[in-house]
């Protein structure tokens, strides 16, 4: 199982613990497991084994199953059963191309309409917050660049640029959409960054935040069809450019 040693050890059940000590013990696990996952110290399509965890986390294996099940649920995790056989196998979730096509789908569907209603009503939108998420997307790819952070940093940025277009569209249902699949569209935007980060031109890192921008000024500027434009044409080229690095990575046994 490809992991940091740190990750799955008892200090960290103590930590999370120390920091929200009302959480069940199976949150806590769910916690950890999941933030493996999501900066990728739990490998895509690493086995997940419910006794060795709990071995290593010092709990015992009904805490880590709800954590795994709960997972599961989220498609952060597969669980596939053998022909014959009562009892699961786990693993991480990998993000294939069919899942990257389909997945990016429904991204340009949400934050291309997430766009149109920020600029439609851009006096709701509190757009110092969305600068500010930016501002902190271009240091950080410059801070990547120059070796000084990981992508991880990035995807974080990135994130919470995103997230804010849904909130402050104004949209319960497209909200409500968005926190049904928010799991793997973190997921797929922590492997989106990876992807572009490991292709060969810097200056596709460049774009990203260039591309932000564009939304951005779109919203500013009270232009609904620009801004859902804008956003799509950012997604568009995530997609090109996941794919591409994906490939490159493969060709190279990286």
């Amino acid at each position: 199982m490809a992991q940091k040693a740190k990750l799955l050890s008892a200090d960290t059940v103590s930590a999370v613990q120390s920091e929200s000590p009302f959480l069940k013990l199976g949150d806590v696990v769910y916690r950890i497991l999941e933030q493996g996952i999501l900066t990728l110290e739990l490998a895509p399509q690493s086995k997940l084994r419910i006794n060795s965890i709990a071995e290593k986390l010092d709990v015992s294996a009904t805490p880590v199953r709800e954590a795994i099940e709960k997972l599961e649920e989220g498609g952060l995790v597969i669980g596939q059963k053998a022909t014959g056989s009562k009892y699961k196998t786990y693993s991480v979730f990998d993000i294939d191309d069919d899942d990257f096509q389909e997945l990016f789908i429904i991204r340009k569907a949400i934050d291309g309409m997430a766009a149109y209603l920020c600029a439609q009503k851009n006096w709701t939108v509190d757009i110092d917050y969305l600068q500010k998420c930016n501002d902190e997307f271009e240091e950080r790819l410059h801070s990547y660049i120059s070796g000084k952070t990981t992508f991880i940093e990035c995807r974080n940025s990135d994130r919470a640029f995103h997230k804010g277009l849904v909130e402050y569209s104004g949209n319960r249902y497209l909200a409500e959409t968005y926190r049904q699949l928010e799991k793997k569209l973190d997921y797929l935007s922590i492997r989106t960054c990876e992807f572009v980060a490991s292709g060969p031109k810097r200056d596709d890192l460049n774009i990203l935040h260039i591309q932000h921008s564009s939304v951005l000024n779109a919203i500013k500027m009270s232009f609904p069809e620009l801004a859902r434009e804008a956003a799509s044409t950012h997604i568009d080229f995530c997609l090109e450019r996941s794919i591409k690095n994906r490939y490159l990575q493969s060709f190279s046994g990286l």
